[in-house]
């Protein structure tokens, strides 16, 4: 991966999600069920949030794209997208573009989203991690995932 990232001759699309709490969700939720994507609906399962790990969990991934931004900053050949963008027609013209690619190739998927929106549903637990956010200064991601 490193040879990728240093290599100006890749392209990168780094992929963010500025809801670390539903990053974090989901993740769990997967772990838990070892469903990591899926082209049916498959039922929700409510996890338990633990303030240390969710803390934990969410330093490694500031310092991780952190460090990352740091080692491609300059570079031309990279976009940043952040996980709401994904539905954006524009966005998509623009990767392909940018891949050289033909715009008029079909990209849908069959992939299901696996959780909803709100957050805080799918915790077992949700008293627990609205303190959490608010602590941080974050209590949107209890809402928008």
């Amino acid at each position: 991966m490193d040879y990728i990232i240093d290599c100006e001759d890749y392209t990168l699309i780094i992929l963010d999600r500025d809801n670390r709490l539903a990053m974090y969700a989901s993740e769990l939720a997967a772990k838990r069920t070892n469903v990591w994507f899926s082209v049916e609906q498959t039922p929700m399962s409510e996890i338990d949030f633990s303030e240390q790990q969710f803390l934990y969990k969410l330093s490694f991934i500031e310092s991780h794209y952190a460090a990352l931004r740091e080692r491609v900053a300059g570079r031309r050949n990279v976009i940043r997208i952040e996980y709401n963008q994904i539905v954006m027609e524009t966005l998509r013209y623009e990767i392909l573009d940018m891949l050289c690619v033909d715009s008029s190739i079909n990209l849908t998927s069959p992939l299901v989203k696996q959780n909803p929106g709100d957050v805080l549903s799918r915790f077992t637990n949700p008293d627990l991690v609205t303190r959490a956010l608010e602590k941080i200064g974050k209590p949107q991601w209890a809402f928008f995932g």
